[in-house]
């Protein structure tokens, strides 16, 4: 049996690679793949439930799930599958953004995500198991983390103190791909860049179900409308409407806000990291530890 976790990250369409698995169902089952999040979504629920608790305020460390695994492995063997895969971004624990959106102080880059993917993948055997990791160019990641952060309504700060909130120095795929195959002796991590294959639909779901050793050929893409980044114009307006005067109307600020959701973005807007910025993430820093967990 194979296990294939897809790990996101954040920001690189992975609901747009989930519904599509959804709508494709029946051709993952003829190709002998037990889809976990559409099978036993309750599942994914618990280790959704578990990732959270790790990253809890003074939380105590959750049991290893090896029970939730063995009862995914039971149903999988029953189904007479022989890929077992779940798609989860918070496999690596919350993103920069949603840390601090849930007052964490200077958060890095996946710090935890050893330990998360430790908890996940307790008693798989490694050589059973592949990760699938999608990347992106630091910038266009800060950006759209900003652009989720303001959309959200998580936060009014500007993006130049945003990324002074952040440990940028830790923001690096290609040490977290390090870092997660250093995690056991056999591991197989599997990463692209999204900016590279998101020509649209078909391009972008093909490369995915190659890469878990699947035939794309009877697989329909679904096309869901495309959100885009909000431009610079609106994260500013978003920012005066939602955050200003604590007395307004809250039905009136919601209008607002919607009003300006609505809105195409402007492509010739984008929302801009700060010089400081962009140079703090091109720097030469030491590299993060890549001490496995045992």
């Amino acid at each position: 049996m194979q296990y294939i976790y897809h790990l996101g990250a954040h920001r690189t369409a992975s609901s747009l690679l989930q519904r599509n698995l959804v709508e494709n169902l029946d051709e993952l089952r003829a190709q002998g793949v037990f889809y976990v999040n559409a099978e036993l979504p309750w599942a994914i629920k618990r280790q959704r439930n578990i990732i959270r608790e790790m990253h809890a305020p003074d939380a105590e460390p959750p049991g290893l799930p090896r029970r939730l695994n063995r009862r995914i492995a039971k149903a999988a063997k029953q189904a007479g599958a022989r890929i077992v895969l779940q798609s989860n971004t918070e496999s690596l624990g919350p993103a920069m953004h949603e840390a601090l959106a849930n007052g964490m102080s200077h958060p890095g880059f996946y710090p935890r995500a050893e330990q998360c993917l430790h908890m996940l993948t307790v008693d798989r055997p490694p050589e059973d198991v592949r990760l699938l990791l999608y990347s992106r160019t630091p910038e266009t990641y800060l950006a759209s983390l900003y652009s989720e952060m303001i959309r959200e309504g998580w936060s009014n700060v500007d993006i130049d103190t945003f990324c002074q909130s952040l440990d940028l120095a830790s923001l690096d795929f290609d040490t977290l791909k390090t870092r997660i195959e250093g995690l056991r002796p056999g591991f197989r991590v599997i990463s692209r860049q999204y900016e590279r294959i998101k020509l649209g639909a078909d391009t972008f779901i093909s490369t995915f179900m190659r890469d878990i050793g699947l035939d794309a050929k009877y697989i329909q893409p679904v096309r869901p409308a495309h959100v885009p980044d909000l431009d610079a114009a609106q994260v500013e307006a978003l920012r005066h409407v939602s955050f200003g005067d604590t007395s307004r109307n809250p039905k009136r600020i919601k209008r607002l806000r919607d009003q300006i959701l609505r809105q195409s973005s402007n492509p010739a807007d984008p929302v801009m990291l700060p010089g400081w910025a962009r140079d703090a993430l091109h720097a030469p820093t030491t590299k993060p530890y890549l001490k496995a967990v045992s």
